[in-house]
């Protein structure tokens, strides 16, 4: 049964720049198909969550893999990105990645979504509007949302998520102004940066507002490493290298777990 017309499903596109399922829910969530859509709004609603179930997300670290390996490619072949960085829930690090989102910063989106749609291994450019592009690479899709010096902030912040967190923050400022910085984001509505990993829309904002926000676990923190394999079973790197590069890291320990000779990773 079709939940939208022809005309709406136009609307959404290009109106609404609805080209994903987690748009379709951040529309709904925050009302914004409203009063255009009527019943059909309602319609849309059981066809996300339907859509939902049935979408396949990807773990973690074979996400953070898929948008390190093309971040890398766009820096090289799209020039016009003078930055890029891993945005959506990958960069919340959140177990199960819905979907696989880069925002790549620049002066002239056409000419860098022009180099994102040659470059080698792009497989097909699912959709293509404004200052955004979805790609199929590597056989995944890949949503390249692209931003300005002056809009970077607003354009991370709106990307990374979650739709709780960020539909809490657009109702305090509900009209914000674009912004350089994420910091800048916050600070509109009187708060202080807000780290990705905390951004679930379960209190943290409350917590900000408070001081009360804990503090995350940094690299620098990590003093050592108690699982590691080398080169004598399933490991990439010789023994030495491993130890050399602990100590360039400034670990204090580190603990060898190889498998034994009997073991098949062996």
């Amino acid at each position: 049964m079709r939940s939208v017309s022809c005309q709406q499903a136009v609307l959404l596109a290009r109106e609404l720049g609805i080209a994903t399922l987690s748009d379709l829910q951040a529309a709904l969530l925050h009302g914004h198909l409203e009063p255009g859509f009527g019943n059909a709004a309602g319609q849309l609603a059981g066809a996300a969550a339907a859509l939902s179930i049935d979408t396949r997300p990807t773990l973690l670290g074979r996400a953070y893999d898929i948008l390190t390996a093309v971040r890398e490619s766009m820096a090289v072949h799209c020039p016009a990105f003078d930055e890029i960085t891993i945005a959506g829930d990958a960069r919340r690090f959140e177990p199960l990645v819905r979907e696989l989102v880069l925002v790549g910063r620049t002066v002239d989106a056409d000419a860098a979504l022009a180099e994102l749609a040659a470059m080698g291994g792009v497989d097909d450019v699912l959709y293509r509007a404004g200052n955004r592009a979805i790609i199929s690479l590597l056989r995944s899709e890949i949503d390249i949302r692209c931003a300005t010096p002056g809009d970077r902030g607003t354009v991370l912040f709106m990307s990374t998520g979650s739709q709780e967190h960020v539909g809490e923050i657009a109702r305090k400022a509900p009209r914000p102004g674009p912004c350089a910085s994420e910091a800048d984001v916050y600070a509109r509505v009187g708060l202080p940066w807000i780290p990705p990993e905390v951004r679930n829309g379960s209190g943290e904002i409350e917590a900000a507002g408070r001081s009360l926000l804990p503090r995350l676990v940094e690299r620098a923190d990590i003093r050592g490493d108690l699982h590691m394999h080398s080169t004598f079973s399933d490991g990439q790197d010789t023994l030495e290298a491993m130890i050399t590069s602990a100590a360039l890291l400034g670990y204090e320990y580190v603990a060898i777990t190889d498998h034994s000779t009997s073991a098949a990773a062996s």
